[in-house]
């Protein structure tokens, strides 16, 4: 993404985003208000401890744990999109070593 998105923007202004990022900020902020509300309404109605927990059978809010878990993960595929705004806005100052180590590792 880096290379070929540096590459193809190499001859073109760079893209003005301000009302997009506007819009993927608030939703990012939201989704990740979501995940913590719904995992801590979820953990505490099931009881969860700071131990290990005993075998059981999935209940409601284990299934809802499970759910919250996949839209986190999805989430990381979303925030992706963050390098390629970076690209498009020609700011490749800001694709750091620790930028691509975060985006990769998580």
């Amino acid at each position: 993404t880096i290379y070929l998105g540096t590459k193809y923007m190499r001859n073109r202004p760079a893209y003005s985003l301000k009302n997009v990022l506007l819009l993927y900020n608030f939703s990012i902020t939201m989704l990740s208000l979501y995940m913590l509300v719904e995992l801590i309404s979820s953990v505490w109605s099931a009881g969860y401890r700071l131990q290990c927990q005993g075998l059981q059978e999935a209940g409601e809010a284990d299934i809802r744990v499970a759910k919250v878990l996949w839209w986190y993960y999805f989430s990381k595929l979303i925030e992706f999109l963050d390098t390629i705004f970076i690209v498009l806005r020609k700011k490749n100052n800001q694709i750091s070593f620790l930028h691509v180590y975060h985006h990769a590792s998580m």
